[in-house]
């Protein structure tokens, strides 16, 4: 279909600009950083909050690393 100013509409979504397995990978080695290395949160709230939601906090270098099982249920909100 063609408008009559002869454009051709097209549906969001259809554009993919990693593979699966790209996008798989990304999440992967997303997920490794933030369980190994953690996040640095300079905010002694914000870090009993991670701990409290089940990080792993380290006070003393103000790091939190987020499980993938802690990330998924925050993002399933």
């Amino acid at each position: 279909m063609v408008t009559d100013r002869g454009i051709v509409p097209v549906q969001g979504g259809q554009y993919k600009l990693l593979a699966d397995e790209q996008v798989a990978d990304l999440h992967n080695a997303t997920m490794e950083v933030l369980e190994e290395v953690g996040i640095k949160l300079l905010h002694e709230e914000a870090l009993a909050l991670m701990e409290s939601n089940g990080c792993s906090v380290d006070y003393d270098e103000s790091i939190a690393k987020i499980p993938e099982s802690v990330l998924m249920k925050c993002l399933s909100r």
